[in-house]
């Protein structure tokens, strides 16, 4: 209280003052360093206090089965290393945000479409345990063209969910014209960086993981074809098979069930968890009811 009086005092000072308003600043960055080992002890105090009830409070499940076993492995597994191939701008029917916002997760999340990736990096531009990358996963290294809707101005009116709508592949971008009826107009070419899903893992000294999660209108086969699964070693890998005809729905399934995976789907997504992640007792418990509750098992 006395540092703050000071201040008080100092800021009333008139003009004329000069030399004692000089003296009480002396004053009261004497008291500040003087403090400052003090305060900084209480605020780490503080600190690991918040730690202490936050671990013991907690949190809310999803209430969507397949996010509410992402939830508990997130619980398990606190410190999980991630990568996340269409990651939108981080917030938007992100399944892995909560966990990311929640634990002590650290990872890759990729976003393709500058405009949404700016709005990425806005958000998690200076997180300690997160790297950004602007670049689409494919076969190869180099660039390739990629189709996006372009950025809605102002007061436009069009389909909260257009700028999710990035893919190689354009007739899965004009599909959605049942949602956006000018989806031609809107459509935009763009040359996009891409990365294999080994390059990607190399740049960021990558060789194990715990999670995968893909979402990218319609290439998720292609990319989870990519991934190293054995020397990866994920627990847990999430895609969107939405897009996806029979053919590539039913290669996935094999690829996933071949490497030992076992496969819960609902009317979006497909998630695939491995005996490891099968073994936490959370993880199982939701994992079952999610099976329960969908229709036809999930399967």
């Amino acid at each position: 209280m006395a540092v703050l009086a000071d201040a008080r005092r100092w800021r009333r000072a008139p003009a004329a003052s000069l030399r004692r308003a000089r003296r009480a600043a002396d004053r009261l960055g004497r008291r500040v360093a003087h403090d400052r080992p003090r305060l900084a002890g209480a605020a780490l105090h503080g600190r690991e206090r918040l730690r202490t009830v936050r671990a013991r409070v907690r949190p809310r499940p999803p209430e969507r089965p397949l996010e509410r076993i992402v939830f508990e492995l997130a619980q398990a597994v606190p410190d999980a290393t991630f990568v996340q191939v269409g990651a939108h701008d981080g917030t938007q029917l992100d399944p892995l945000r909560e966990a990311i916002l929640g634990s002590r997760w650290r990872g890759v999340m990729v976003e393709p479409v500058p405009y949404v990736f700016a709005r990425l990096a806005l958000r998690y531009g200076s997180h300690p345990r997160l790297a950004l990358e602007n670049v689409a996963i494919a076969d190869a290294d180099g660039v390739r063209p990629f189709h996006l809707l372009r950025q809605a101005e102002g007061d436009d009116d069009v389909w909260r969910w257009y700028d999710a709508l990035g893919s190689f592949d354009r007739d899965v971008v004009l599909s959605h014209a049942h949602l956006v009826p000018d989806i031609a107009e809107r459509l935009e070419v763009i040359e996009v960086t891409c990365l294999t899903f080994s390059s990607l893992c190399e740049r960021h000294g990558i060789d194990r993981l715990d999670v995968v999660q893909i979402d990218t209108e319609g290439y998720d086969a292609e990319v989870l074809a990519l991934i190293d699964l054995p020397r990866l070693r994920p627990r847990l890998v999430m895609y969107e098979h939405l897009h996806l005809d029979g053919q590539a729905r039913a290669r996935c399934h094999a690829l996933m069930a071949g490497h030992g995976f076992r496969l819960v789907s609902d009317g979006m997504d497909t998630l695939c968890l491995d005996d490891r992640a099968l073994a936490l007792p959370g993880v199982r418990a939701a994992f079952d009811g999610a099976r329960a509750a969908l229709p036809e098992g999930g399967a």
